[in-house]
């Protein structure tokens, strides 16, 4: 059984101080952000499966330009 006065005052406080969290919410700078963050956040989990063991930076000026 449900108190019908109670369900309406839960209602009204749901639609009053509801947020909107959804991706309409933000600008398109914001989503870019967002997309970008997530894609490092995946690749620093996802990352190699095998330790690389060569050099970061090559050693010669030739293979540095």
């Amino acid at each position: 059984m449900e108190d019908s006065s109670v369900a309406s005052v839960v209602k009204d406080h749901k639609t009053d101080s509801q947020i909107p969290l959804g991706m309409d919410s933000f600008n398109v700078n914001d989503r870019q952000k967002i997309g970008r963050n997530i894609r490092l956040a995946m690749a620093c989990i996802e990352g190699p499966a095998a330790p690389v063991t060569a050099k970061a930076m090559p050693s010669d000026e030739a293979a540095i330009h």
